[in-house]
């Protein structure tokens, strides 16, 4: 099945090239380190913007708590980061109007009370505690900037996501713990005075993670149809072929499938792809323009926003269950499809 990839794991990818050359920065003082650091800030608030404001504080505060230069040097360099990221937040505005920007940044999260949707696990966020302790204990004992930088971002990731703290949120915001145990890591094997361990103990570590990340990109290579994993591969009556997704002008996919548009490069003429934050008036339009353009297909997803008590007695989703053909739930994805005419073969 297709990965969870969307705003959250590309503004974390953005956070660790933000951290990379805010370390830099940090520690050998240069004009373009700050700049580019600005840059990337500007882009984590981008892709999402409850992670890229509390990290970009907390950059600004470490340029001017932290950086080894006069006063007036810190104010310079502040300078030279608020320049990148507002370069950077300008940026889109070559693409979209102002308009359409204050839509969708501002006006659709904080309409459809986006940090209202929340689900709290107590211990996962038992765990990122102990994460942020251990990490402030280390920095104690050891006085070391680097691991003060890192326990710093590893606070503000851990409050970017407050509204909502269960696992997958919180394995792709744990970068920074993850090299503080690298760092401790080292200095142990740089401890150890046998060659032949200090060599063999990185390649015994990394080996596990890699085939990890091995299996997962197997399992998600693409196909000639969406769904690769071996419950489909079984039954290939009951796979909707990429070929038949191809000949659809408009495909609709609800209500937290927003990746699946870029996935399949489909346009969205929708004002919102993210169903959880789409107000009463966003609803009405919603359902104008499904009218008016008819998607070939629609797709429906419960499962992956029940914990938030959404609401499936909406306008859209009633349209699409009344006036749509059900070809059936597929498991175990539990996505249902939904056509505008016959049931793909």
């Amino acid at each position: 099945s297709y990965p969870l990839i969307n705003y959250n794991v590309y503004s974390s990818v953005a956070a660790v090239w933000l951290l990379y050359f805010l370390v830099r920065a940090l520690g050998w003082p240069r004009w373009k380190d700050f700049f580019l650091s600005g840059i990337v800030s500007g882009v984590t608030v981008l892709f999402l913007q409850t992670k890229g404001l509390p990290l970009s504080m907390t950059s600004l505060g470490l340029i001017f708590g932290f950086t080894e230069t006069p006063l007036k040097f810190r104010w310079k360099y502040g300078w030279a980061f608020l320049a990148g990221f507002l370069v950077m937040l300008l940026f889109p505005l070559f693409r979209w109007s102002p308009s359409t920007l204050y839509n969708n940044l501002i006006v659709a999260p904080w309409s459809g009370s986006y940090l209202e949707h929340t689900f709290h696990a107590s211990g996962i966020a038992v765990v990122g505690g102990i994460m942020i302790v251990f990490m402030t204990l280390m920095t104690v004992a050891r006085k070391d900037r680097s691991f003060l930088i890192l326990t710093f971002f590893q606070i503000a990731l851990f409050l970017s996501h407050l509204h909502l703290v269960d696992y997958p949120h919180l394995m792709i915001n744990i970068f920074p713990f993850i090299l503080c145990l690298a760092a401790i890591a080292d200095e142990r094997l740089n401890a150890v005075r046998a060659p032949v361990v200090r060599k063999l103990a990185p390649v015994l570590f990394f080996l596990p993670l890699l085939y990890v990340v091995a299996m997962f990109s197997i399992r998600n290579v693409r196909g000639d149809n969406i769904y690769t994993t071996e419950c489909y591969q079984k039954k290939p009556d009951s796979i909707l072929s990429l070929d038949v997704l191809r000949s659809a002008e408009y495909v609709y996919f609800g209500p937290f499938m927003m990746g699946m548009y870029f996935e399949l490069r489909k346009p969205n003429p929708f004002p919102q792809a993210n169903m959880l934050v789409c107000s009463k008036d966003c609803l009405k339009e919603t359902l104008r323009i499904f009218k008016s353009v008819k998607p070939k297909f629609a797709f429906l997803h419960y499962g992956m926003v029940q914990r938030f008590h959404y609401n499936e007695h909406n306008p859209v989703d009633q349209y699409i269950q009344k006036y749509y053909r059900w070809c059936g739930d597929y498991q175990p994805s539990g996505i249902t499809i939904y056509a505008r005419d016959e049931c793909p073969a």
